[in-house]
């Protein structure tokens, strides 16, 4: 067993929440932000473990983590997990959605605590889950699911008295060994100059099994084959059936029309090369 817990952590403030209304099946909503967070001061919990806690494992091997709250206020807080399958879009949405209800979901495979518990002033608690990878058909590749943590967090003073559930949460990531088809397909591409600022807007899905995260490489030239310069960006982290905005910055690039190669790496043998003619 391989346990890959990502550098995205939390150190002493919650750093992404999302604050919405009880679930339905299933949700969309704006990305979380960390202004967010910043609204909730001194009545906020804070989550000291990885955003993403990831393993590589064989058939059938065990996994186990915990999620670390910390409750740096002056009241006792009210906290609960609860898992929850979670996908999101290129176009910013996001879907939370309850247990084994989306694709490749692993929120079965592992069990946590789901009940009510308190933490007080200046305490911590850990809330540990534990859990099996799955064997058989069907088991190739990666899957996932979200540690929602919820709590209530009262009105600030003056304002008037009602209380917000609020809710963020932890990415589960399990992956089959190194199996799966990994495979990305660009969804869509925008060039745009504005107050001459250029930049492309690459969107992209990862229509394969493995999860993979994307780079984007542009090389640009003019009409006439002279070469303007390579401009180059990171993506996001894309599980299977998820798409995501890749902006690739284009510094000195004016009004005009232009020719590129783009090349999107999604590590080895995942390569896309197309030629494209673009304006701004």
């Amino acid at each position: 067993m391989q346990n890959n817990y990502s550098a995205e952590r939390f150190t002493g403030a919650i750093a992404e929440m999302v604050s919405f209304p009880p679930l339905g099946p299933a949700r969309r909503s704006a990305p979380p932000t960390p202004a967010a967070a910043m609204n909730l001061r001194r009545r906020s919990l804070a989550l000291l473990c990885p955003l993403v806690q990831e393993w590589t494992l064989g058939p059938g091997e065990r996994f186990e983590g915990s999620l670390l709250l910390h409750n740096p206020g002056e009241a006792a807080e009210t906290v609960r997990v609860l898992p929850r399958d979670y996908a999101c879009a290129a176009n910013g949405t996001s879907v939370y959605a309850r247990p084994n209800s989306l694709p490749r979901s692993n929120a079965t495979w592992y069990s946590v605590d789901t009940a009510p518990r308190v933490i007080g002033p200046g305490e911590s608690a850990a809330f540990a889950y534990r859990g099996r990878m799955m064997a058989g058909a069907g088991s190739a590749g990666t899957f996932w699911s979200l540690l929602m943590v919820e709590h209530s967090v009262p009105a600030a003073e003056g304002q008037p008295q009602l209380r917000t559930l609020a809710r963020y949460g932890v990415q589960v990531i399990t992956h089959a060994g190194e199996t799966g088809r990994r495979s990305l397909r660009v969804a869509r591409k925008q060039f745009v100059c504005e107050r001459e600022t250029a930049y492309a807007l690459i969107d992209i899905e990862n229509d394969g099994e493995r999860q993979l995260f994307p780079r984007v490489n542009l090389e640009v030239f003019t009409p006439v084959g002279a070469r303007v310069g390579r401009f180059s960006a990171d993506g996001v982290r894309l599980c299977p059936l998820w798409s995501g905005r890749v902006r690739v910055e284009l510094p000195g690039l004016k009004p005009g029309a232009y020719h590129a190669q783009l090349q999107i790496e999604g590590g080895p043998g995942v390569k896309l090369s197309s030629r494209i003619v673009f304006a701004l």
